[in-house]
């Protein structure tokens, strides 16, 4: 029975050639360099779901915080 073989990671070199190209177009450059600074497989930077999700409940501060987000003006 025959492995699969691995993978084999794409030169640097190669990846800035492909930045550098201007017939191509932004998001596979973006797609490119996030799969270069991550060194995450595509599949775990691509999304498995093409819809939006549900939107999440707005954030909320607690007393104590609204202090630290919105210091008090200092007067002259």
């Amino acid at each position: 029975m025959r492995r699969p073989t691995k993978p084999r990671a794409v030169a640097k070199a190669t990846i800035h050639r492909l930045l550098s190209r201007r017939d191509i177009p932004l998001r596979e450059k973006t797609l490119w360099r996030m799969l270069q600074e991550t060194a995450a497989r595509a599949a775990e930077i691509l999304a498995g779901q093409r819809h939006r999700p549900p939107a999440a409940p707005p954030a909320s501060l607690r007393p104590d915080s609204r202090r630290l987000a919105h210091p008090p003006q200092e007067r002259c």
